[in-house]
């Protein structure tokens, strides 16, 4: 008997055989239409993405107001601490949101900004995982998923690339504050977790070279991993971490930690490494492979090059967490999407 999409997916991150290597794509990502049903229809599997866990911001009030402005239908929301007001503001684009300002604009920011983050508490809230695993009945792998890393969180969130830059020189002592402000209710967060019946959990990712470095990746994101796993994986959950950029700069590091998956592992010509590197590299880690659509829209030669073979470098699960503009023309895929092959057992395990 076929196994059913979520076997599927289950199986390659236990390093169990599977009857087809697993694809999947994100719940936000897929359409609906005729060649979204053809491709469930031959096994494609829903990532659906899940906290696991709820709370609140005690002493912190907001309020959202939308408008338009250039064409542009934007939300403005401001938070009200007691050390001041912080805003944002955000362009909703379908599958996606676009920041146009972000919360932290200046150092005259820094005591707003660490108000709201001391204020957060979180607590288990499987009841949407629960629900949607239900709602799915097979069809999707329902994951859980902390907070991002701070630094990261501090990064993407609250400051944006470039600011977080001219900081990090001018004020790095506050930076570090906040880093470690945040360090709290991330932890909060995965002890949440071990309570909620979930198999997987992504520790955010999005993990830059070029902006964090060797040394702050070393310090500021695998200390948290190896955090995480001490305090998820003993009780049965699998951890990863969304890493969809270059990865040769900092391989070793991440062969090192204890990362049971990477996930959105991005293969070359897009990102440095290729599939045969990632495999080598990463021997004792489940890859879970994205194929953006600047791949699915290549030609048959490029698609052959970037995914050849994968018979020596199992498990893996493939997928895609981009999908094109709207608008942009799709080849439907001329045959099935989902190649035959075998797991083998993780080294070092039977």
């Amino acid at each position: 008997m076929a196994m059913t999409p979520l076997e599927r997916v289950e199986a390659a991150l236990r390093w169990e055989p599977v009857d087809f290597i697993p694809f999947t794509v994100y719940e936000r990502k897929l359409p609906m239409c005729g060649l979204e049903r053809r491709l469930r229809n031959d096994g494609l599997c829903i990532v659906d993405r899940y906290g696991g866990y709820g709370g609140g911001r005690g002493g912190v009030t907001t309020e959202s107001q939308t408008y338009s402005e250039h064409g542009k239908r934007l939300t403005r929301t401001i938070y009200h601490t007691p050390a001041g007001d912080l805003t944002t503001v955000q362009e909703p684009m379908g599958f996606t949101t676009w920041t146009h300002e972000h919360l932290f604009k200046s150092a005259d920011d820094y005591d707003a900004l660490l108000c709201l983050i001391e204020t957060a508490e979180y607590r288990p809230a499987p009841e949407p995982l629960v629900e949607a695993g239900r709602r799915w009945a097979g069809d999707a792998f329902v994951r859980g998923g902390t907070p991002n890393i701070p630094i990261q969180t501090l990064i993407s969130h609250y400051m944006g690339t470039m600011t977080f830059g001219y900081e990090w020189i001018d004020h790095q002592d506050q930076v570090v504050r906040m880093i470690d402000a945040l360090h709290r209710p991330f932890i909060e967060a995965c002890h949440a977790l071990t309570e909620v019946p979930v198999m997987a959990v992504n520790l955010g990712g999005n993990h830059t070279p070029s902006i964090l470095g060797r040394e702050r990746f070393e310090k500021y994101v695998v200390e948290c991993w190896e955090e995480a796993c001490a305090i998820m994986q003993p009780a049965g959950i699998l951890v990863g971490s969304h890493m969809d950029d270059n990865n040769k700069h900092w391989a070793d590091l991440i062969a090192a930690s204890s990362l049971d998956y990477l996930e959105a592992v991005t293969p070359a010509p897009d990102c440095d490494m290729t599939l045969a590197e990632c495999r080598e590299a990463w021997p004792d880690k489940v890859l879970w492979i994205n194929f953006p659509s600047s791949v699915h829209l290549s030609s048959n030669e490029v698609i052959a090059e970037t995914c050849p073979s994968p018979a020596n470098w199992r498990p893996w699960v493939s997928g895609s967490s981009r999908r094109p503009r709207r608008g942009t023309p799709c080849r439907p895929p001329a045959s099935r999407p989902i190649s035959c092959t075998r797991c083998r057992s993780r080294p070092g395990r039977t």
